[in-house]
């Protein structure tokens, strides 16, 4: 027999317990308890493949990986850096840094911005910018 193992998410609410499985659209289940979700869940998945198979239609593979990703860290990003890592925060903020000459701040970068684009705006009206037609 050939055995696939799906991935389920199990989401808790206030007065019940939902499952799912993302490879499988439309499988899913609610009970009371995680043990009787579970329980529907492995029977809806069953249920759900052999209906695909009565209808002719394919039977997706399962594709989904869940993992549990730990939260909380003093600082986020830490630990990669010391991985070698660069954080997206990293890069925005060197971008930053290299267009407003070592300054410190998003600010000084907004200043410079405007100032430019108000430079580049007084240019194109004053016609300093444009080509002269050759006669």
């Amino acid at each position: 027999m050939n055995t696939k193992a799906y991935a389920v998410v199990i989401e808790r609410g206030p007065t019940s317990v939902g499952a799912y499985v993302p490879d499988l659209p439309g499988c899913v289940t609610v009970a009371r308890t995680v043990p009787q979700v579970e329980k529907l869940i492995a029977t809806a998945i069953e249920m759900h493949v052999a209906g695909l198979r009565e209808d002719g239609l394919p039977v997706p593979k399962p594709r989904t990986e869940i993992g549990m990703v730990p939260v909380g860290r003093s600082r986020p990003g830490d630990d990669l850096k010391a991985e070698g890592f660069v954080t997206i925060d990293d890069l925005i903020r060197d971008e930053v840094m290299k267009q407003t000459d070592g300054g410190t701040s998003s600010t000084a970068y907004r200043k410079k911005s405007a100032a430019g684009r108000r430079a580049s705006a007084r240019k194109a009206s004053s016609g300093d910018g444009r080509k002269k037609r050759s006669s």
